[in-house]
């Protein structure tokens, strides 16, 4: 509450290290970074944090921080995101956040509780709230301070462990995500989307996984219309030598009416990215077989149309045959294969003993 600070260094003539860097901040009596009051959150989503001065918090602080989103209508969950937690406490425990289920301040309604970084274990960590609004109350003392919290919210469908319940989708083509908002999926999850294209003019849902990131305690499962499980993203017998694992860059071609997604993630499951599939209904794989013949000035050749990997046991061969072409130029923009085991091979005209 003072207008004036005095900091003094002083150093003798023997030895020398590093020295310091500071840093000094100015706040007004309504300054949002200082947390003397309540402050509350009516968006569907917000990024806030507990920092005051150089990104760390300030001492004797008391507040709380009450999430109240303007649903109107339409009740949803909120998933909250504790992003990262930082207090020094030597002294014991007096410097904490804790994380309420209701605007209402008691220990029955406390979801969870953070003070000692040590034994926090791995962030995010994500917190459900089964009422309209949920509370995070930060208090500190005036000894040590830390960098604090980093929290984002958001708002799901009810409820949220499900995603709302079965998603059922028509369109022909689009992107799913494992999670509308948020850095993370969160936990617990067991959510299904069931894709049931509405015109019968196709052979294939093709479903590309354009992005994979799991941690433990989360896996992701592809049935057809028989509720058999086709293709899962975790380790599981042989999967993985049989093609039957997923991963990222996978692309799975179903000859199916219906596709479903299903994912599951553990209440203590390590969060991560998740996953992103983008799907389309095809006639063809894309992928090549037998001989394909090019007449055309020019032209791309690929081994496959979709996702990032070959089919395994291909063997297919691109005849470029241009009538009165003086030389024709093949260009490589992309190249990786498996080395020892998969080939390819240019010759100079047409057939193998060229």
């Amino acid at each position: 509450s003072h207008s004036d600070v005095s900091v003094f260094f002083n150093s003798d003539d023997v030895g020398f290290t590093d020295g310091f860097a500071g840093a000094f901040c100015l706040f007004s009596a309504t300054d949002e970074r200082l947390c003397s009051m309540g402050r509350e959150y009516r968006s569907l989503d917000k990024e806030f944090d507990n920092h005051a001065c150089g990104a760390y918090y300030q001492a004797d602080a008391d507040c709380s921080y009450i999430i109240k989103p303007d649903f109107q209508s339409n009740s949803k969950d909120i998933v909250l995101y504790i992003k990262s937690a930082d207090f020094v406490n030597p002294d014991g425990t007096k410097d904490f956040i804790r994380i309420y289920d209701t605007s209402t301040i008691n220990r029955e309604n406390l979801l969870g509780e953070f003070n000692d970084p040590f034994n926090s274990g791995d962030f995010p960590k994500t917190f459900i709230g089964t009422r309209d609004e949920m509370a995070i109350v930060f208090q500190s003392d005036d000894t040590a301070f830390g960098r604090g919290f980093e929290a984002e919210y958001c708002s799901v469908a009810k409820p949220a462990s499900t995603c709302g319940g079965d998603s059922i989708i028509s369109n022909h083509q689009g992107i799913i995500r494992d999670h509308s908002c948020g850095p993370t999926y969160y936990a617990p999850m067991d959510c299904s989307w069931i894709l049931t294209p509405s015109s019968q003019n196709y052979t294939f849902i093709a479903v590309v996984f354009n992005t994979l990131d799991l941690g433990d305690g989360a896996v992701v499962e592809v049935y057809d219309q028989t509720n058999d499980v086709l293709y899962r993203s975790d380790e599981y017998l042989d999967n993985l030598d049989d093609g039957t694992r997923i991963i990222s860059g996978t692309a799975l071609f179903l000859p199916a009416s219906e596709v479903i997604i299903r994912f599951i993630v553990d209440n203590d499951a390590d969060l991560r990215p998740g996953w992103e599939i983008a799907y389309q209904t095809v006639t063809e794989t894309g992928i090549c077989s037998g001989e394909s013949v090019y007449t055309a000035p020019q032209g791309v050749i690929q081994d496959h149309a979709l996702g990032n990997f070959y089919a395994n046991n291909q063997e297919c061969n691109f005849l470029i045959q241009i009538p009165n072409a003086r030389a024709i130029t093949v260009r490589f923009d992309a190249f990786e294969l498996e080395d020892g085991y998969d080939f390819l091979e240019i010759y100079d005209g047409a057939g193998w003993n060229a």
